[in-house]
Protein backbone atom coordinates (compact mmCIF):
# COMPACT_ATOMS: atom_id res chain seq x y z
CA UNK A 1 0.00 0.00 0.00
CA UNK A 2 1.43 3.35 -1.00
CA UNK A 3 2.17 6.00 1.60
CA UNK A 4 0.42 9.29 0.61
CA UNK A 5 1.62 11.28 3.61
CA UNK A 6 4.37 13.22 1.75
CA UNK A 7 1.93 14.23 -0.95
CA UNK A 8 -0.64 15.20 1.67
CA UNK A 9 1.86 17.33 3.59
CA UNK A 10 2.97 19.18 0.43
CA UNK A 11 -0.62 19.86 -0.53
CA UNK A 12 -1.36 21.07 2.98
CA UNK A 13 1.56 23.50 2.81
CA UNK A 14 0.43 24.90 -0.52
CA UNK A 15 -3.00 25.87 0.73
CA UNK A 16 -2.01 27.33 4.08
CA UNK A 17 -1.38 31.03 4.69
CA UNK A 18 1.90 32.79 5.11
CA UNK A 19 1.94 31.94 8.82
CA UNK A 20 2.93 28.37 7.90
CA UNK A 21 5.55 29.22 5.25
CA UNK A 22 8.32 28.39 7.68
CA UNK A 23 7.55 24.73 7.17
CA UNK A 24 7.66 24.98 3.36
CA UNK A 25 10.94 26.85 2.62
CA UNK A 26 13.47 24.47 1.11
CA UNK A 27 16.23 27.04 1.76
CA UNK A 28 15.90 26.88 5.54
CA UNK A 29 16.00 24.10 8.11
CA UNK A 30 14.08 24.59 11.33
CA UNK A 31 13.97 28.41 11.01
CA UNK A 32 12.12 30.63 13.43
CA UNK A 33 9.45 33.01 12.19
CA UNK A 34 9.34 36.66 13.28
CA UNK A 35 6.39 39.02 13.50
CA UNK A 36 8.55 42.10 12.87
CA UNK A 37 10.43 43.42 9.85
CA UNK A 38 13.69 41.54 9.33
CA UNK A 39 17.02 43.17 10.01
CA UNK A 40 20.27 43.10 8.02
CA UNK A 41 23.15 42.36 10.38
CA UNK A 42 26.02 43.12 8.01
CA UNK A 43 26.96 44.01 4.44
CA UNK A 44 30.38 43.40 2.91
CA UNK A 45 32.08 45.47 1.58
CA UNK A 46 30.99 47.78 4.36
CA UNK A 47 29.14 50.98 3.60
CA UNK A 48 31.47 53.73 2.28
CA UNK A 49 34.36 51.27 1.97
CA UNK A 50 37.20 52.40 -0.29
CA UNK A 51 40.01 50.48 -1.96
CA UNK A 52 37.77 47.50 -2.67
CA UNK A 53 39.09 44.78 -4.97
CA UNK A 54 37.61 44.85 -8.52
CA UNK A 55 37.09 41.08 -8.17
CA UNK A 56 34.94 41.39 -5.05
CA UNK A 57 31.62 39.74 -4.39
CA UNK A 58 29.01 41.51 -2.24
CA UNK A 59 27.35 39.74 0.68
CA UNK A 60 24.57 40.62 3.08
CA UNK A 61 23.73 38.67 6.25
CA UNK A 62 20.26 38.70 7.79
CA UNK A 63 19.60 38.46 11.53
CA UNK A 64 16.86 35.83 11.11
CA UNK A 65 15.60 33.16 8.76
CA UNK A 66 14.50 34.58 5.42
CA UNK A 67 12.08 33.55 2.70
CA UNK A 68 14.39 32.33 -0.05
CA UNK A 69 11.89 32.91 -2.84
CA UNK A 70 11.91 36.66 -2.08
CA UNK A 71 15.64 36.88 -2.82
CA UNK A 72 16.69 37.02 -6.47
CA UNK A 73 18.44 39.13 -9.13
CA UNK A 74 15.32 41.31 -9.13
CA UNK A 75 15.51 42.17 -5.42
CA UNK A 76 19.28 42.17 -4.89
CA UNK A 77 21.11 44.57 -7.21
CA UNK A 78 24.41 46.33 -7.75
CA UNK A 79 24.52 49.54 -9.78
CA UNK A 80 26.99 52.09 -11.08
CA UNK A 81 25.89 55.54 -12.21
CA UNK A 82 22.28 54.38 -11.98
CA UNK A 83 22.84 51.40 -14.30
CA UNK A 84 22.47 47.85 -12.99
CA UNK A 85 25.61 45.71 -13.08
CA UNK A 86 24.97 42.23 -14.56
CA UNK A 87 25.41 39.77 -11.70
CA UNK A 88 24.26 36.48 -10.26
CA UNK A 89 22.57 36.17 -6.85
CA UNK A 90 22.62 33.14 -4.54
CA UNK A 91 21.08 32.64 -1.08
CA UNK A 92 22.34 30.27 1.62
CA UNK A 93 19.34 29.42 3.81
CA UNK A 94 21.48 27.79 6.48
CA UNK A 95 23.47 30.97 7.19
CA UNK A 96 20.90 33.48 5.87
CA UNK A 97 23.56 35.12 3.69
CA UNK A 98 22.89 36.42 0.19
CA UNK A 99 25.84 36.71 -2.21
CA UNK A 100 25.95 38.87 -5.35
CA UNK A 101 28.67 37.93 -7.85
CA UNK A 102 29.26 40.38 -10.75
CA UNK A 103 29.52 38.80 -14.19
CA UNK A 104 32.78 40.67 -14.84
CA UNK A 105 35.37 42.70 -12.97
CA UNK A 106 34.28 45.98 -11.44
CA UNK A 107 35.75 49.23 -12.74
CA UNK A 108 38.78 50.85 -11.17
CA UNK A 109 37.75 53.82 -9.00
CA UNK A 110 34.13 52.92 -9.72
CA UNK A 111 31.48 54.02 -7.22
CA UNK A 112 28.94 51.23 -6.68
CA UNK A 113 25.64 50.99 -4.81
CA UNK A 114 24.34 47.71 -3.40
CA UNK A 115 20.58 47.53 -2.83
CA UNK A 116 18.33 45.05 -1.03
CA UNK A 117 14.76 45.64 -2.16
CA UNK A 118 12.09 46.34 0.45
CA UNK A 119 10.10 43.34 -0.80
CA UNK A 120 12.61 40.87 0.69
CA UNK A 121 10.75 39.05 3.48
CA UNK A 122 11.32 36.74 6.44
CA UNK A 123 9.60 33.40 6.93
CA UNK A 124 6.54 35.10 8.39
CA UNK A 125 6.16 37.15 5.23
CA UNK A 126 7.23 40.41 6.88
CA UNK A 127 9.24 42.54 4.47
CA UNK A 128 12.12 44.90 5.12
CA UNK A 129 10.86 48.19 6.49
CA UNK A 130 12.69 50.01 3.66
CA UNK A 131 15.33 49.25 1.03
CA UNK A 132 18.78 48.62 2.45
CA UNK A 133 21.52 50.45 0.52
CA UNK A 134 25.27 50.39 0.87
CA UNK A 135 27.97 51.94 -1.30
CA UNK A 136 31.66 51.33 -1.88
CA UNK A 137 34.51 52.45 -4.15
CA UNK A 138 36.88 50.15 -6.03
CA UNK A 139 40.61 50.64 -5.64
CA UNK A 140 42.74 52.44 -8.21
CA UNK A 141 45.26 50.70 -10.44
CA UNK A 142 49.00 50.85 -10.85
CA UNK A 143 51.49 50.29 -13.67
CA UNK A 144 53.44 47.06 -14.04
CA UNK A 145 57.07 47.27 -12.96
CA UNK A 146 58.31 46.17 -16.38
CA UNK A 147 56.90 46.48 -19.88
CA UNK A 148 56.46 43.45 -22.13
CA UNK A 149 57.61 43.34 -25.75
CA UNK A 150 56.84 41.60 -29.04
CA UNK A 151 59.21 41.57 -32.02
CA UNK A 152 57.31 42.29 -35.23
CA UNK A 153 60.52 41.62 -37.21
CA UNK A 154 60.10 44.71 -39.35
CA UNK A 155 61.82 48.06 -39.53
CA UNK A 156 58.51 49.81 -40.13
CA UNK A 157 57.35 51.69 -37.04
CA UNK A 158 53.89 52.68 -38.34
CA UNK A 159 52.11 50.33 -35.93
CA UNK A 160 48.54 50.79 -34.68
CA UNK A 161 47.09 48.90 -31.72
CA UNK A 162 43.46 48.45 -30.61
CA UNK A 163 42.40 46.97 -27.25
CA UNK A 164 39.19 45.07 -26.50
CA UNK A 165 37.14 44.84 -23.31
CA UNK A 166 38.35 41.33 -22.45
CA UNK A 167 42.09 42.05 -22.48
CA UNK A 168 42.68 41.07 -26.07
CA UNK A 169 44.35 43.37 -28.59
CA UNK A 170 45.22 43.63 -32.27
CA UNK A 171 48.24 45.27 -33.82
CA UNK A 172 48.46 46.17 -37.52
CA UNK A 173 51.35 47.48 -39.59
CA UNK A 174 52.65 47.55 -43.16
CA UNK A 175 55.63 45.34 -43.94
CA UNK A 176 58.76 46.59 -45.66
CA UNK A 177 57.49 45.23 -48.98
CA UNK A 178 54.14 46.97 -48.58
CA UNK A 179 51.69 44.39 -47.25
CA UNK A 180 49.28 44.97 -44.32
CA UNK A 181 49.66 42.40 -41.54
CA UNK A 182 48.17 41.86 -38.10
CA UNK A 183 49.00 40.11 -34.84
CA UNK A 184 46.39 39.13 -32.25
CA UNK A 185 47.05 39.30 -28.50
CA UNK A 186 45.25 37.32 -25.82
CA UNK A 187 46.15 37.30 -22.11
CA UNK A 188 46.43 33.50 -22.22
CA UNK A 189 48.68 33.12 -25.28
CA UNK A 190 50.33 36.49 -25.86
CA UNK A 191 50.94 37.82 -29.37
CA UNK A 192 50.29 35.54 -32.34
CA UNK A 193 52.37 35.20 -35.49
CA UNK A 194 51.52 37.92 -38.01
CA UNK A 195 48.81 37.29 -40.59
CA UNK A 196 48.77 38.93 -44.02
CA UNK A 197 45.47 40.79 -44.37
CA UNK A 198 45.55 41.12 -48.15
CA UNK A 199 45.97 37.50 -49.17
CA UNK A 200 49.75 37.43 -49.24
CA UNK A 201 50.19 38.60 -52.81
CA UNK A 202 51.93 41.85 -53.67
CA UNK A 203 50.16 43.91 -56.32
CA UNK A 204 50.62 47.46 -55.01
CA UNK A 205 52.01 49.28 -52.00
CA UNK A 206 49.71 49.37 -49.00
CA UNK A 207 50.13 51.84 -46.17
CA UNK A 208 48.64 53.35 -43.01
CA UNK A 209 46.67 50.34 -41.73
CA UNK A 210 44.17 51.10 -38.96
CA UNK A 211 42.20 48.74 -36.72
CA UNK A 212 39.27 48.79 -34.28
CA UNK A 213 37.58 46.15 -32.07
CA UNK A 214 33.87 45.88 -31.28
CA UNK A 215 32.34 44.90 -27.92
CA UNK A 216 32.27 41.20 -28.84
CA UNK A 217 35.94 40.97 -29.81
CA UNK A 218 35.46 41.14 -33.58
CA UNK A 219 37.70 43.54 -35.50
CA UNK A 220 38.03 45.41 -38.77
CA UNK A 221 41.29 46.54 -40.34
CA UNK A 222 41.53 49.08 -43.17
CA UNK A 223 44.45 50.33 -45.27
CA UNK A 224 45.28 52.48 -48.28
CA UNK A 225 46.29 50.81 -51.55
CA UNK A 226 48.37 52.77 -54.04
CA UNK A 227 46.72 53.20 -57.46
CA UNK A 228 48.82 55.70 -59.40
CA UNK A 229 50.16 59.25 -59.35
CA UNK A 230 49.75 59.71 -55.60
CA UNK A 231 46.20 58.36 -55.43
CA UNK A 232 44.90 55.57 -53.22
CA UNK A 233 41.89 53.28 -52.93
CA UNK A 234 40.75 51.82 -49.59
CA UNK A 235 40.57 48.15 -48.55
CA UNK A 236 39.27 46.31 -45.49
CA UNK A 237 39.29 42.90 -43.81
CA UNK A 238 37.09 41.68 -40.96
CA UNK A 239 38.05 39.38 -38.09
CA UNK A 240 35.47 37.31 -36.22
CA UNK A 241 36.14 35.35 -33.05
CA UNK A 242 34.70 32.20 -34.65
CA UNK A 243 36.46 32.27 -38.02
CA UNK A 244 39.45 34.62 -37.78
CA UNK A 245 40.33 36.96 -40.65
CA UNK A 246 38.23 36.85 -43.80
CA UNK A 247 38.93 38.01 -47.34
CA UNK A 248 40.11 41.53 -48.13
CA UNK A 249 37.60 43.70 -49.97
CA UNK A 250 37.87 47.10 -51.60
CA UNK A 251 35.54 49.50 -49.80
CA UNK A 252 36.77 52.75 -51.36
CA UNK A 253 36.92 52.12 -55.08
CA UNK A 254 37.26 55.74 -56.19
CA UNK A 255 40.96 56.70 -56.12
CA UNK A 256 41.60 59.64 -53.82
CA UNK A 257 44.60 61.84 -54.59
CA UNK A 258 46.65 62.95 -51.61
CA UNK A 259 48.75 66.00 -52.40
CA UNK A 260 51.84 67.14 -50.57
CA UNK A 261 49.88 68.63 -47.67
CA UNK A 262 47.76 65.46 -47.37
CA UNK A 263 50.39 62.75 -47.68
CA UNK A 264 49.97 61.80 -44.03
CA UNK A 265 46.17 61.75 -44.23
CA UNK A 266 44.85 58.44 -42.87
CA UNK A 267 41.47 56.79 -43.15
CA UNK A 268 39.76 56.49 -39.75
CA UNK A 269 37.67 53.67 -38.29
CA UNK A 270 35.34 53.17 -35.31
CA UNK A 271 32.54 50.92 -33.96
CA UNK A 272 29.23 51.57 -32.24
CA UNK A 273 27.91 49.25 -29.49
CA UNK A 274 25.95 47.12 -31.98
CA UNK A 275 29.08 46.20 -33.94
CA UNK A 276 28.42 48.51 -36.89
CA UNK A 277 31.43 50.47 -38.11
CA UNK A 278 32.16 53.78 -39.78
CA UNK A 279 35.13 54.70 -41.97
CA UNK A 280 36.00 58.25 -42.99
CA UNK A 281 38.76 59.57 -45.26
CA UNK A 282 39.61 62.81 -47.04
CA UNK A 283 41.42 63.74 -50.23
CA UNK A 284 40.94 64.95 -53.77
CA UNK A 285 38.87 63.04 -56.30
CA UNK A 286 41.45 61.76 -58.78
CA UNK A 287 39.10 61.94 -61.77
CA UNK A 288 37.14 64.93 -63.08
CA UNK A 289 36.04 67.27 -61.70
CA UNK A 290 38.86 66.86 -59.16
CA UNK A 291 37.01 68.12 -56.09
CA UNK A 292 38.26 67.87 -52.52
CA UNK A 293 36.07 65.51 -50.54
CA UNK A 294 35.40 64.02 -47.12
CA UNK A 295 33.97 60.53 -47.66
CA UNK A 296 32.10 58.19 -45.29
CA UNK A 297 31.47 54.45 -45.56
CA UNK A 298 29.32 52.44 -43.15
CA UNK A 299 29.62 48.73 -42.28
CA UNK A 300 26.40 47.04 -41.10
CA UNK A 301 26.94 43.96 -38.96
CA UNK A 302 23.51 42.44 -39.59
CA UNK A 303 24.04 42.26 -43.35
CA UNK A 304 27.84 41.96 -43.15
CA UNK A 305 28.16 44.59 -45.87
CA UNK A 306 29.52 48.04 -46.64
CA UNK A 307 27.23 50.82 -47.82
CA UNK A 308 29.70 52.37 -50.27
CA UNK A 309 31.35 55.75 -49.94
CA UNK A 310 29.22 58.88 -49.83
CA UNK A 311 30.53 62.47 -49.66
CA UNK A 312 30.08 64.31 -46.39
CA UNK A 313 31.55 67.45 -47.90
CA UNK A 314 32.90 68.53 -51.29
CA UNK A 315 34.73 71.63 -52.46
CA UNK A 316 36.06 72.40 -55.91
CA UNK A 317 38.87 74.70 -54.82
CA UNK A 318 39.42 74.60 -51.05
CA UNK A 319 41.35 71.75 -49.45
CA UNK A 320 39.59 69.55 -46.91
CA UNK A 321 42.12 67.82 -44.67
CA UNK A 322 43.03 66.61 -41.15
CA UNK A 323 39.76 64.71 -40.81
CA UNK A 324 38.70 63.30 -37.44
CA UNK A 325 35.48 61.70 -36.25
CA UNK A 326 33.75 60.11 -33.29
CA UNK A 327 30.99 57.51 -33.14
CA UNK A 328 28.61 57.04 -30.20
CA UNK A 329 27.00 53.93 -28.69
CA UNK A 330 23.85 54.17 -30.83
CA UNK A 331 25.73 54.80 -34.08
CA UNK A 332 25.43 58.58 -34.19
CA UNK A 333 28.58 60.24 -35.46
CA UNK A 334 30.33 63.58 -35.82
CA UNK A 335 33.10 64.38 -38.29
CA UNK A 336 35.38 67.41 -38.29
CA UNK A 337 38.11 68.65 -40.61
CA UNK A 338 40.06 71.70 -41.74
CA UNK A 339 38.88 73.72 -44.74
CA UNK A 340 41.99 75.46 -46.00
CA UNK A 341 41.51 78.64 -48.04
CA UNK A 342 45.24 79.44 -47.93
CA UNK A 343 48.24 78.61 -45.80
CA UNK A 344 47.10 81.23 -43.28
CA UNK A 345 43.29 81.13 -43.55
CA UNK A 346 41.62 77.94 -42.31
CA UNK A 347 38.29 77.04 -40.78
CA UNK A 348 37.21 74.08 -38.69
CA UNK A 349 34.12 72.42 -40.18
CA UNK A 350 31.87 69.71 -38.82
CA UNK A 351 29.01 67.46 -39.89
CA UNK A 352 26.67 65.17 -37.95
CA UNK A 353 25.18 61.76 -38.79
CA UNK A 354 22.08 60.23 -37.18
CA UNK A 355 21.47 56.49 -37.66
CA UNK A 356 18.27 55.58 -39.44
CA UNK A 357 18.17 58.67 -41.64
CA UNK A 358 21.32 57.77 -43.50
CA UNK A 359 22.33 61.36 -44.31
CA UNK A 360 25.02 63.65 -42.98
CA UNK A 361 24.12 67.25 -42.20
CA UNK A 362 25.54 70.04 -44.31
CA UNK A 363 29.03 71.06 -43.24
CA UNK A 364 29.11 73.94 -40.77
CA UNK A 365 31.98 76.21 -39.79
CA UNK A 366 32.43 75.73 -36.04
CA UNK A 367 35.86 77.29 -35.71
CA UNK A 368 36.55 80.28 -37.94
CA UNK A 369 39.96 81.89 -37.76
CA UNK A 370 43.50 82.16 -39.03
CA UNK A 371 45.57 78.98 -39.26
CA UNK A 372 43.09 76.82 -37.34
CA UNK A 373 44.37 73.24 -37.35
CA UNK A 374 44.60 69.86 -35.59
CA UNK A 375 40.87 69.36 -34.87
CA UNK A 376 39.80 66.55 -32.52
CA UNK A 377 36.25 65.61 -31.57
CA UNK A 378 34.38 63.56 -28.96
CA UNK A 379 30.70 62.92 -28.17
CA UNK A 380 28.58 61.68 -25.26
CA UNK A 381 25.75 59.14 -25.21
CA UNK A 382 23.11 61.88 -25.45
CA UNK A 383 24.38 63.09 -28.82
CA UNK A 384 26.25 66.19 -27.62
CA UNK A 385 29.75 66.76 -29.00
CA UNK A 386 32.86 68.89 -28.42
CA UNK A 387 35.47 69.77 -31.02
CA UNK A 388 38.86 71.24 -30.04
CA UNK A 389 41.67 72.65 -32.16
CA UNK A 390 44.64 75.01 -32.03
CA UNK A 391 44.42 78.52 -33.43
CA UNK A 392 46.49 81.70 -33.01
CA UNK A 393 44.96 84.31 -30.75
CA UNK A 394 47.72 86.85 -30.69
CA UNK A 395 51.35 85.90 -31.19
CA UNK A 396 51.01 82.14 -30.46
CA UNK A 397 48.53 79.30 -31.08
CA UNK A 398 46.17 78.46 -28.22
CA UNK A 399 43.57 75.73 -27.71
CA UNK A 400 39.96 76.47 -28.69
CA UNK A 401 36.71 74.53 -28.33
CA UNK A 402 33.12 74.53 -29.52
CA UNK A 403 30.24 72.38 -28.27
CA UNK A 404 27.27 70.92 -30.08
CA UNK A 405 24.21 70.62 -27.84
CA UNK A 406 21.19 68.55 -28.83
CA UNK A 407 18.37 70.90 -29.69
CA UNK A 408 20.62 73.96 -29.71
CA UNK A 409 23.13 73.07 -32.46
CA UNK A 410 26.73 74.40 -32.36
CA UNK A 411 27.61 77.16 -29.93
CA UNK A 412 30.25 79.88 -30.11
CA UNK A 413 33.94 79.00 -30.33
CA UNK A 414 35.84 79.87 -27.17
CA UNK A 415 39.42 79.70 -26.04
CA UNK A 416 40.26 77.13 -23.35
CA UNK A 417 43.53 78.83 -22.39
CA UNK A 418 44.14 82.55 -22.46
CA UNK A 419 47.87 82.97 -21.86
CA UNK A 420 50.57 83.66 -24.45
CA UNK A 421 53.33 81.72 -22.73
CA UNK A 422 54.05 79.64 -25.82
CA UNK A 423 52.64 77.67 -28.73
CA UNK A 424 50.02 75.03 -27.95
CA UNK A 425 49.94 71.95 -30.19
CA UNK A 426 48.45 68.50 -30.49
CA UNK A 427 45.18 68.67 -28.55
CA UNK A 428 43.48 65.39 -27.65
CA UNK A 429 39.93 65.11 -26.28
CA UNK A 430 37.94 62.35 -24.59
CA UNK A 431 34.29 62.64 -23.50
CA UNK A 432 32.42 60.62 -20.88
CA UNK A 433 28.99 59.07 -21.62
CA UNK A 434 27.38 61.85 -19.53
CA UNK A 435 29.13 64.70 -21.34
CA UNK A 436 32.07 65.75 -19.17
CA UNK A 437 35.37 65.93 -21.05
CA UNK A 438 39.13 66.20 -20.72
CA UNK A 439 41.52 67.88 -23.15
CA UNK A 440 45.30 67.51 -23.07
CA UNK A 441 47.92 69.25 -25.23
CA UNK A 442 51.57 70.26 -25.42
CA UNK A 443 52.77 73.78 -24.61
CA UNK A 444 56.18 75.06 -25.73
CA UNK A 445 57.52 78.36 -24.41
CA UNK A 446 60.58 78.37 -26.67
CA UNK A 447 62.83 76.79 -24.05
CA UNK A 448 60.99 73.71 -22.79
CA UNK A 449 57.77 71.74 -23.15
CA UNK A 450 54.89 71.19 -20.79
CA UNK A 451 51.86 68.97 -21.20
CA UNK A 452 48.68 70.61 -20.02
CA UNK A 453 45.07 69.61 -19.36
CA UNK A 454 41.67 71.21 -18.88
CA UNK A 455 38.38 69.60 -17.83
CA UNK A 456 34.94 70.46 -19.17
CA UNK A 457 31.94 70.21 -16.82
CA UNK A 458 28.63 69.73 -18.56
CA UNK A 459 26.76 70.80 -15.43
CA UNK A 460 28.40 74.23 -15.31
CA UNK A 461 29.17 74.44 -19.05
CA UNK A 462 32.68 75.60 -18.23
CA UNK A 463 36.35 74.65 -18.67
CA UNK A 464 38.75 74.42 -15.76
CA UNK A 465 41.90 76.48 -15.53
CA UNK A 466 44.62 74.65 -17.54
CA UNK A 467 47.18 72.85 -15.39
CA UNK A 468 50.53 71.29 -16.01
CA UNK A 469 50.29 67.48 -15.93
CA UNK A 470 53.91 66.72 -16.80
CA UNK A 471 55.08 68.21 -13.48
CA UNK A 472 58.88 68.48 -13.57
CA UNK A 473 59.15 67.39 -17.19
CA UNK A 474 60.91 70.56 -18.31
CA UNK A 475 62.75 68.81 -21.11
CA UNK A 476 61.46 67.78 -24.52
CA UNK A 477 58.06 66.06 -24.37
CA UNK A 478 55.79 65.13 -27.22
CA UNK A 479 52.03 65.69 -27.30
CA UNK A 480 50.15 63.43 -24.88
CA UNK A 481 47.60 60.75 -25.71
CA UNK A 482 44.49 60.37 -23.58
CA UNK A 483 41.85 57.78 -22.62
CA UNK A 484 38.90 57.97 -20.18
CA UNK A 485 36.72 55.48 -18.34
CA UNK A 486 32.95 55.91 -18.02
CA UNK A 487 33.28 58.09 -14.91
CA UNK A 488 35.90 60.42 -16.38
CA UNK A 489 39.00 59.00 -14.69
CA UNK A 490 41.84 59.24 -17.18
CA UNK A 491 45.28 58.09 -18.24
CA UNK A 492 47.61 60.27 -20.29
CA UNK A 493 50.88 59.06 -21.82
CA UNK A 494 53.67 60.77 -23.74
CA UNK A 495 57.29 60.50 -24.87
CA UNK A 496 60.02 62.39 -23.03
CA UNK A 497 63.63 63.17 -23.95
CA UNK A 498 65.89 64.03 -21.00
CA UNK A 499 69.34 64.89 -22.29
CA UNK A 500 69.17 62.05 -24.76
CA UNK A 501 67.53 59.61 -22.35
CA UNK A 502 64.27 58.50 -23.92
CA UNK A 503 61.32 57.28 -21.89
CA UNK A 504 57.54 56.92 -21.82
CA UNK A 505 55.74 58.85 -19.10
CA UNK A 506 52.20 58.45 -17.75
CA UNK A 507 49.93 60.52 -15.53
CA UNK A 508 46.74 59.48 -13.76
CA UNK A 509 43.65 61.67 -13.38
CA UNK A 510 41.00 60.77 -10.79
CA UNK A 511 37.71 62.66 -10.77
CA UNK A 512 37.73 62.88 -6.96
CA UNK A 513 41.36 63.98 -6.51
CA UNK A 514 42.71 65.40 -9.78
CA UNK A 515 46.04 64.72 -11.51
CA UNK A 516 48.82 62.70 -9.90
CA UNK A 517 52.52 63.23 -10.58
CA UNK A 518 53.70 61.47 -13.75
CA UNK A 519 55.83 58.33 -13.65
CA UNK A 520 58.08 56.48 -16.07
CA UNK A 521 56.58 53.26 -17.46
CA UNK A 522 59.35 52.25 -19.90
CA UNK A 523 62.83 50.89 -19.20
CA UNK A 524 65.66 51.13 -21.78
CA UNK A 525 66.37 54.86 -22.05
CA UNK A 526 68.84 54.54 -24.92
CA UNK A 527 66.27 53.46 -27.52
CA UNK A 528 63.80 55.90 -29.15
CA UNK A 529 60.13 55.37 -28.36
CA UNK A 530 57.53 56.12 -31.03
CA UNK A 531 53.81 55.98 -31.59
CA UNK A 532 52.83 56.03 -27.93
CA UNK A 533 49.17 55.02 -27.55
CA UNK A 534 46.81 54.46 -24.61
CA UNK A 535 43.54 52.54 -24.30
CA UNK A 536 41.15 51.97 -21.38
CA UNK A 537 38.72 49.05 -21.30
CA UNK A 538 35.25 48.81 -19.72
CA UNK A 539 36.77 48.01 -16.31
CA UNK A 540 39.03 51.07 -16.38
CA UNK A 541 42.14 48.95 -16.98
CA UNK A 542 44.62 50.84 -19.14
CA UNK A 543 47.22 49.58 -21.59
CA UNK A 544 49.95 51.81 -22.99
CA UNK A 545 51.68 50.80 -26.22
CA UNK A 546 54.72 52.13 -27.99
CA UNK A 547 57.23 51.02 -30.62
CA UNK A 548 60.99 50.69 -30.13
CA UNK A 549 63.38 50.01 -32.99
CA UNK A 550 66.59 48.07 -32.50
CA UNK A 551 68.88 47.28 -35.43
CA UNK A 552 66.64 45.88 -38.19
CA UNK A 553 63.70 44.99 -35.95
CA UNK A 554 60.85 46.88 -34.34
CA UNK A 555 59.23 45.86 -31.07
CA UNK A 556 55.76 46.57 -29.73
CA UNK A 557 56.08 47.36 -26.04
CA UNK A 558 53.17 47.47 -23.64
CA UNK A 559 52.57 48.27 -19.99
CA UNK A 560 49.34 47.58 -18.12
CA UNK A 561 47.63 49.80 -15.56
CA UNK A 562 45.56 47.61 -13.23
Amino acid sequence: MSDYRPLFLKSFCLVTGLFLLSGCNDNNSGGTASSESPQVSSVMPADSAAGVSPDTTVTAAFAEDMLGTSISERTVRLSRNGNDVPAGVTFDGASNVVTLTPDSRLGLLGHYQFTLDASIANLSGNALSSPVMSSFTVRDGGWDETATSFNIQETNTDVQVATGNDGQAFAVWATANGNPVSSHYTPEEGWSSSVNLDGGGFSAVKRYPQIAIDNEGNAIAIWQTYVNNGSYSLSANRYTKDEGWGEAVTIGTAPIYLGLSQQNEKALLGFDEQGNALVIRAGKNYGPPGTYQVLANRYTKQSDSWSGETPIASNGSLKLLHTQFTITADGSAFATWVQESSSSVCAIQASRYAPGGGDWTDAEIVGPGLCASEPQIGADDEGNAIVVWNQPSGPTPNIWANRYSVGEEWGTARMIESDDEGASRGPQIAVTPKGDALVVWRKNNGMSDRNRASRYSQQSDSWSQPENISAGDSDSVKSPRLALDVDGNALAVWERDVNGELEVRAARYAVDSGWKAPETISSDKSVPKNLVQIAVDSAGVGTAYWVQSLNSDSYIYSNRFD
